[in-house]
């Protein structure tokens, strides 16, 4: 699959990049501190990785265009296991979510259940936010 990654974090874009590689997945572009107009300037990548935070970044410079990219591209949102919080609006517009903190051997998995709508969710957080909807 060829990918685009926006990552704001070089180290996190460097791990994701070897990972997805090992995995047989083809990079199209990967930009750590990624700017906005990266992120929409690779119409060719099958699926786009951005972070929380250049998606919000997105949002506020072009709040319609995340719905428009959506759908000809599905968008992977990665963020932290940490980061899952009720105070992050727009993770609705990812096809999936992956977490970096978890183990990247089981990112080419993450990746094909993201691009079907899915997502893989640690044991961590699912139990947070299990204990979060029993309140």
């Amino acid at each position: 699959m060829k990918i685009a990654l926006a990552l704001s974090s070089a180290a996190a874009t460097e791990r994701l990049t070897q990972a997805l590689r090992d995995h047989g997945h083809t990079i199209a572009q990967a930009n750590a501190n990624a700017k906005v107009g990266d992120l929409l300037e690779n119409p060719d990548a099958e699926l786009i990785v951005v972070s929380y935070d250049l998606l919000s970044a997105v949002y506020e410079a072009r709040p319609g265009c995340l719905t428009a990219l959506g759908r000809n591209t599905p968008i992977v949102v990665a963020l932290a296991s940490d980061d899952l919080r009720d105070d992050r609006p727009l993770l609705p517009f990812g096809s999936g979510w992956i977490f970096l903190d978890d183990n990247l051997d089981r990112v080419a998995a993450a990746i094909a259940l993201c691009a079907s709508g899915y997502s893989m969710v640690p044991d961590a957080v699912a139990a947070r936010l299990a204990r979060h909807r029993q309140r």
